[in-house]
């Protein structure tokens, strides 16, 4: 295998994509064709789908793919196990077979035409390429704004969140098999590796069909994992509240001492009493949801459990 031109894997996991993934394969193939005839990648490349438990007919038409062209492989999880497993069962599931992997969605809204320049950038000896967006999605108003607060929110805990477009090496592949949690956050756990990495701005495309499987309730659970997979930032913000809270008693008491408010120590009391213990609900719930992640991680349980693969 010439190191000048490397193996690719273009790994893509799908749920219920079967209004897509036929045309989905054709474009990624004609990708595989042009990088191939311009020398940059070895002729034996492929296209890795990730069936996350569909329910449709995505493994029937990947089944069919595959006999068609047998650069086309295939992975189908035993369930669904959500995108970030699916991608992870991906990357492991193909690492010794090619020199760098790609990821992207199969319903194509990133730019295909990014692929070379991920490949450019590889042969200069980036190990972790991420692809930038530099249009927002034409999603409704709701989603817009909700993954707008999410990504300024998990900026501002220091996690990064990167596209899932990327390109990574062999050796970043191998690296991630040491990271044995079982709450994943690829974006955070590619960002924790340290290797040479870069950035290539795109432009996000309209899906061409099929629905977009992400809700908004989806997303802010993605969020929240997010956050509390990468981050024990939300622990010391309760800390700091607490501390704040606590100052603003004291100065309460100390105003009641000298009867300032004695016109109106009631509700003032009943106000105090009030916002205190709804502090304490939160911080309680967001202890829990750590305590939750640390009783996941105990349990050692699969990220993900192959059911069938084609190659």
């Amino acid at each position: 295998m010439s190191l000048l031109a490397p193996k690719l894997a273009i790994i893509s996991p799908c749920f219920n994509e079967e209004v897509i993934i036929q045309e989905s394969a054709k474009k990624l193939l004609a990708v595989l064709d042009d990088l191939i005839q311009k020398s940059k990648i070895h002729p034996d490349s492929f296209i890795y789908f990730v069936n996350d438990g569909s329910t449709d007919k995505t493994w029937d038409l990947i089944e069919k793919l595959h006999v068609q062209d047998s650069r086309v492989k295939g992975l189908r999880l035993s369930r669904n196990f959500g995108q970030e497993h699916a991608v992870i069962a991906g990357l492991l599931s193909v690492r010794e077979r090619a020199d760098c992997f790609i990821t992207i969605n199969s319903d194509l809204q990133d730019d295909l035409s990014v692929m070379e320049k991920f490949i450019d950038g590889f042969s200069q000896g980036y190990e972790v390429i991420y692809g930038v967006k530099k249009n927002p999605r034409k999603d409704s108003w709701y989603k817009r704004y909700g993954t707008a607060l999410f990504n300024t929110m998990i900026k501002f805990l220091g996690v990064s969140n990167d596209s899932d477009f990327r390109l990574a090496s062999r050796k970043a592949v191998d690296a991630l098999v040491e990271f044995g949690e079982a709450n994943i956050f690829l974006s955070g756990m590619f960002s924790l590796l340290g290797f040479k990495t870069t950035t290539m701005p795109y432009l996000i495309h309209e899906r061409t069909g099929g629905q977009s499987k992400y809700s908004f309730k989806m997303l802010l659970e993605l969020a929240w994992d997010g956050i509390t997979s990468f981050s024990i930032i939300p622990l010391r913000i309760i800390t700091l509240i607490g501390f704040v809270v606590m100052m603003g008693a004291m100065t309460v008491m100390a105003l009641t001492m000298v009867d300032i408010l004695a016109n109106s120590l009631a509700s003032w009391l009943l106000a105090a009493v009030l916002f205190v213990g709804g502090l304490q609900i939160i911080g309680l719930g967001v202890v829990g949801e750590y305590i939750g992640k640390i009783y996941k991680e105990t349990k050692a349980r699969p990220r993900f459990i192959k059911d069938v693969e084609l190659w």
